[in-house]
């Protein structure tokens, strides 16, 4: 019997043979702040032996000197001289603080970077489809790289942050932006305690931006076409190809952004208010296991409100779980 296993263990490791999997990285932004949050998860994967290729503005090995699956395509002369000629002619070097037209000119900025590089022969030879990629791992804020989930079509695509995120990039992939005050973004000054004039500011400084990203969003989608053809998808049904979202953020300036999986799960207790979609199924379901409270929009007054916020303060399990939190 031993002899037997022993003969089974051996055929399996001839057999089976390890799998790794091609994937391109795509960094675009001249500045070395965003991509050396990439360098740990592409070189990670390089020593766990998966094909990686990453176009970036700065390499981190010398030139061939870098691991044997790991290959680095070099755009720094060209992008930083880009960049540093629209910053320095912009009215950045006057000590203008003026944080929408700051936005305007670097959304333009990164786009017309984008271009440029696109045009680089070894960035053509990789878009020209001829290698066959498994993954994709794209710049979030850098909207026209999604292109290539067009080029590649089919691939998964993992969006990555540098930083936080925009309400546009949480819509995304569905996490909650709405109502404006209540969530946090990068765009937020504050979050709790505003008073009425600070609420004001804070709407307009959203309304604003959502126009600038708008606006810029438009200008995009005529980038992409003019790359790849008219018949290219916008930047809206690209983002569609998203399948997960990475954010370089620590919990503590989300101010712990909400989850309805998790608060399910960990038997928080809910006020639901269905309006729209799945809404109505969702709501039913906390209600069936015992974690939520329903309340309808057209019946809703000020008691029948009042009633379901006692009912969820004063459910025991509500403060069994933040006891626990609390003790880990």
């Amino acid at each position: 019997m031993p002899r037997t296993i022993h003969i089974l263990v051996c055929v399996s490791l001839v057999l089976i043979a390890p799998e790794a999997a091609r994937i391109l990285a795509v960094v675009p932004t001249p500045s070395i702040s965003h991509q050396v949050v990439f360098r740990p998860l592409t070189q990670e994967l390089a020593k766990r032996g998966h094909d990686v290729t990453i176009i970036t503005t700065d390499p981190v090995f010398p030139k061939g000197q870098t691991p044997e699956n790991l290959t680095e395509i070099d755009l720094h002369d060209m992008s930083y001289k880009v960049w540093r000629n629209t910053i320095l002619s912009s009215e950045f070097t006057s000590g203008n603080k003026d944080i929408f037209q700051q936005m305007e000119i670097f959304t333009s900025l990164i786009s017309t970077i984008f271009e440029k590089q696109m045009e680089h022969p070894e960035v053509k030879k990789v878009t020209s489809n001829e290698t066959k990629y498994d993954l994709l791992i794209l710049e979030l804020w850098v909207r026209p790289a999604l292109l290539l989930s067009h080029v590649f079509k089919d691939v998964p695509v993992i969006a990555v942050s540098s930083f936080g995120c925009v309400a546009a990039d949480y819509d995304i992939v569905g996490a909650p932006t709405r109502p404006t005050l209540l969530y946090p973004t990068l765009l937020r000054s504050r979050i709790v305690n505003l008073n009425l004039w600070e609420k004001v500011i804070e709407l307009y400084i959203n309304y604003v931006f959502e126009n600038i990203f708008a606006s810029q969003g438009v200008s995009n989608d005529i980038l992409i076409k003019k790359i790849l053809g008219p018949d290219t998808p916008n930047i809206k049904e690209l983002e569609k190809n998203i399948d997960m979202l990475f954010l370089n953020l620590h919990p503590i300036w989300e101010i712990n952004r909400p989850s309805t999986d998790e608060a399910i799960t960990a038997g928080v207790p809910l006020i639901g208010m269905p309006m729209l979609a799945d809404q109505f199924y969702n709501v039913e379901q906390s209600v069936l296991h015992e974690v939520g409270v329903r309340v309808d929009m057209d019946t809703l007054a000020e008691d029948t409100f009042l009633n379901a916020i006692n009912t969820v303060i004063d459910d025991k399990r509500c403060a069994v779980y933040t006891i626990v939190t609390n003790k880990e």
